[in-house]
């Protein structure tokens, strides 16, 4: 398609990008989620468009001084929606090899530099530096994705030994339990403090239950709240008591991770503690949250549902060790549920039918320890 230089900047931004690839700029990807792309008219320039939780970025001038998606951003998007259509038909494969930015400088003049341990290094062109390629998992012998796939086995129900297996009898990888556990403790913080940082504001109503875990000292209580429309898990809680101050405590973590929003209706069970401790939360001269009491399994099914599934996993452990080692479950879990398990019935992640869309891939798990990783 030849067109004159009048004919090219009559048309819209979205309409050159696809001429671009039209032309056969395709853009190459560097590393997941940033895509290098020649330019249309200079020879030997390339502009770097990179994908963010909230849009693209690029660094030509048009996108620099207009801060609006350009055409080499809407080219990038065309190009991965075809690359995604031709990967579910099996035309396309993916076999192209990215080379990873600097680690240090962030430069995209990388060349491949040898190998070491069996890994492949790289050379910096800008810095003169060498480095090797996802330093998200720097320590970490075997392949990031069989790293990730213990991480979503654990969170399903599987047992380390099991997973253990599983990873020695698929990917020919012997690695002990212990390693697992330790795998999925580091990135789990890490990915951990790094979700935490998003809070949605949601005006939909709440379900809270309890339920009594066991641990090898005692009993224990986990509370468990959840909104009603977007099923987002706004808070999980460990205490010993069902005391109206412990109550208490538990609505005040979830007034803090929704922001400045309140809730117009809780729905809790029969407890005596729950009025109280609403009342003391939530009840101000301008505004007051409703408090409805249900009695029996399918007027809080939304809450009890949650509390099931968050069971199945309880019982492969046999009894936590103690008090701290059921916290650090459910805020894993809570961060699973929200951001990484696709609800049945929404089709998508709570987070994202909350607002919280951090522009994640197919594998959230790799995307959450790469963003963590750099955030």
């Amino acid at each position: 398609m030849s067109l004159t230089m009048q004919e090219f900047y009559s048309l819209s931004r979205e309409e050159r990008g696809k001429l671009m690839l039209e032309q056969g700029k395709v853009p190459k990807v560097k590393v997941e989620q940033v895509f290098v792309i020649p330019s249309q008219f200079k020879n030997g320039v390339r502009y770097k468009v990179v994908q963010h939780y909230n849009g693209f970025s690029c660094n030509c001038p048009d996108f620099k001084y207009r801060h609006k998606e350009c055409k080499h951003i809407f080219a990038v998007k065309y190009w991965s929606e075809l690359r995604q259509y031709l990967t579910k038909e099996g035309i396309y494969e993916g076999t192209e090899q990215a080379l990873p930015t600097c680690a240090y400088c962030n430069s995209l003049k990388v060349v491949k530099f040898g190998k070491r341990k069996n890994k492949q290094r790289f050379k910096c062109e800008t810095c003169n530096k060498t480095f090797v390629a996802n330093p998200e998992f720097k320590g970490i012998s075997v392949k990031p994705k069989a790293v990730v796939m213990c991480l979503d086995l654990y969170f399903k129900g599987l047992s380390l030994r099991k997973i253990q297996s599983t990873l020695k009898e698929f990917y020919s990888v012997s690695v002990t339990h212990e390693t697992i556990r330790q795998w999925k403790n580091r990135f789990m913080k890490q990915i951990n403090d790094y979700t935490e940082q998003f809070k949605p504001e949601l005006k939909e109503n709440w379900h809270t239950d309890e339920m009594k875990v066991k641990s090898k000292k005692k009993w224990l209580w986990v509370w468990n709240t959840i909104s009603e429309d977007s099923k987002f898990l706004m808070a999980c809680s460990v205490t010993q008591e069902r005391s109206v101050q412990e109550t208490r405590e538990h609505f005040q973590k979830a007034k803090e991770n929704n922001g400045e929003a309140k809730p117009p209706f809780i729905t809790t069970d029969g407890m005596q503690g729950y009025r109280r401790a609403i009342n003391k939360e939530f009840h101000t001269m301008r505004k007051k949250t409703q408090h409805l009491r249900s009695v029996g399994f399918y007027k809080n099914q939304l809450v009890e549902r949650t509390n099931g599934t968050q069971r199945e996993r309880l019982k492969v452990f046999r009894g936590l060790a103690d008090k701290k080692s059921v916290e650090r479950h459910t805020r894993d879990y809570r961060t699973y549920y929200n951001f990484v398990r696709e609800h049945q019935g929404l089709k998508t992640t709570p987070a994202k039918k909350a607002g919280l869309d951090l522009q994640l891939g197919e594998n959230r798990w790799l995307s959450l320890i790469k963003k963590s990783a750099n955030k």
